[in-house]
């Protein structure tokens, strides 16, 4: 009876604060607020200077290759569409912005973390964030740790719809447990795999996992889960976050595929643990050392994934690939372009060019960009002319 009635308060209050998060006129919000990567206007977004510290060229845009986010900006809808002409062009609904979804994912992630509990250890009641018009708000009065404030622009952009934070202190130690939901299991894993900490697991929690000797890191389905301790080394306190993600993992409800573009990258000597997926130019501006990758149009993919090749001897060296699988081969085509050309005007030399392949030297080091259908390469790093080639077939 008891539990019965603590479930039947849980569900009232996780679905009624939620309401009120969304609704009330005094919020306070994280550091300043960033357009919705997902959501952008039809307008392409103003260029950053790339990793080489060179201001790219604004990218052309081919007319038949929408920009992400929507349609061409003053484009004729083509009689062919469905869309009607006189109709003006519209935005795909964002997920991760879904009310439902959002009060829905929060009544789970609530009764994930407030369930948790340590035998002998102080407990705070959870904190927590939702999603709204944008925006990741906490209630009035909550403060959420700086290394959420410091990754909401990145949360934003792989969808993050809210999240839980729990903590549990016994004298001077302290474990903390922090939940991310995400509208899709591939914001989850692009969450995990730029935000996790330690080695990777053998023995797996979840779907993906990670540790050290403070951190437990994991990926399920739409969650991503990071719990942690402000020791390192001590045994108690890696006992009790243990103990946590065991028990948290069991909670966590439903499970999801790699994203696509992950499963595509080759295995043969690519280096364990140094993959990570994008949805955005947010994180790959952060976890990227590729010049001008704000001209691929990130945002208008489903998604890009990277890892480091390192080859062995006699050729030994250490090579990045860059797969993105884009909405359409337009769009494909049209990235391509805007890359190289973006390369071509930065002086960089471009030694062979195709209409799908083109092979540049950047700085002392060569570049390729591949194009396979609704799919762009970049490979990186490489040393000698020949090596990028070598791990592009790799791929075929």
């Amino acid at each position: 009876m008891a539990k019965q009635k603590f479930d039947k308060n849980l569900i009232s209050i996780a679905v009624g604060v939620s309401v009120s998060i969304c609704s009330a006129p005094a919020r306070a919000a994280f550091d300043a607020v960033a357009p919705d990567p997902v959501a952008e206007s039809s307008v392409a977004p103003p260029l950053a200077p790339d990793a080489m510290g060179h201001s790219a060229v604004a990218p052309p845009v081919a007319p038949s290759a929408p920009l992400p986010g929507g349609a061409n900006a003053g484009a004729a809808v083509p009689a062919s569409s469905s869309t009607n002409a006189h109709s003006p062009a519209t935005v795909a609904p964002n997920p991760a912005e879904n009310e439902a979804l959002i009060q829905s994912n929060l009544k789970h992630d609530l009764g994930a973390v407030s369930s948790l509990s340590l035998p002998g250890w102080e407990a705070q009641s959870p904190v927590w964030t939702t999603r709204a018009k944008g925006a990741l708000i906490a209630p009035e009065g909550v403060v959420v740790s700086d290394a959420v404030g410091a990754s909401r622009p990145l949360l934003l952009e792989y969808g993050c719809t809210d999240f839980v934070s729990k903590s549990f202190r016994r004298e001077s130690i302290l474990c903390q447990v922090d939940l991310y939901h995400f509208a899709k299991s591939d914001g989850a894993y692009g969450a995990y795999s730029t935000l996790r900490e330690g080695s990777s697991n053998i023995v797996l929690r979840g779907q993906a996992s990670s540790e050290d000797d403070n951190c437990i890191c994991f990926w399920k389905g739409n969650v991503f889960a990071k719990l942690k301790a402000n020791v390192e080394n001590d045994d108690e306190a890696k006992e009790a976050l243990t103990k946590l993600a065991d028990d948290l993992v069991k909670r966590v409800e439903g499970n999801g595929e790699l994203p696509m573009a992950l499963r595509v990258l080759p295995s043969f000597e690519k280096v364990k643990g140094s993959e990570k997926f994008f949805m955005g130019t947010e994180a790959a501006h952060r976890y990227l050392n590729v010049p001008f990758v704000e001209t691929l149009y990130l945002a208008g993919s489903d998604g890009a994934a990277h890892a480091d090749y390192q080859f062995a001897s006699p050729i030994s060296e250490r090579l990045g690939l860059l797969v993105i699988n884009y909405k359409s081969p337009s769009l494909a085509q049209a990235s391509f372009k805007s890359y190289v050309d973006n390369i071509t005007a930065m002086s960089n030399k471009v030694l062979q060019r195709t209409e799908n392949e083109a092979l540049c030297r950047v700085s002392d080091s060569f570049l390729m960009c591949q194009l396979n259908g609704q799919r762009l390469c970049v490979i990186s790093g490489a040393r000698k002319k020949f090596s990028p080639a070598m791990l592009a077939r790799q791929l075929h």
